[in-house]
């Protein structure tokens, strides 16, 4: 697949036929979701034409986008992937990497600590308290 060029028409199909191989419920995107990704710097470029890795990318942005994630994050996840780590991504379900190290983990342990609390007290506010 890395060598694989075409148009926008052509890689939304071979992006469909990938999808149905690694059993995605994914709905495609329209061409011109594709071009406004392609302007916002979510897609590689290689001139005009359409890339294997292009075919991973619209997924793999399908993917991340149906689950609200933001464009700046999804950009830097597909920047830090190369080909194979997109598709093993894509066929595991994975949405971020995993942390690697403690700093990560310690990181991601405050991060959701934090954000409990926060929907606590967003509760008992709500609710009217203090």
């Amino acid at each position: 697949m890395p060598e694989w060029r075409g148009t926008l028409k052509e890689m939304l199909e071979g992006a469909g036929s990938l999808a149905d191989r690694l059993n995605l419920s994914l709905g495609l995107p329209t061409e011109r979701a594709v071009r406004d990704w392609r302007k916002e710097g979510l897609l590689t470029r290689e001139g005009r034409v359409f890339t294997g890795r292009n075919q991973l990318e619209v997924l793999r942005i399908k993917q991340l986008r149906d689950q609200d994630f933001p464009i700046h994050a999804i950009r830097e996840d597909l920047k830090n992937r190369d080909d194979n780590a997109l598709y093993e991504a894509l066929q595991e379900g994975q949405l971020f990497p995993a942390p690697v190290n403690d700093d990560d983990l310690q990181l991601n342990e405050t991060v959701s600590l934090l954000a409990g609390a926060i929907l606590k007290q967003f509760e008992v506010t709500r609710d009217g308290h203090l």
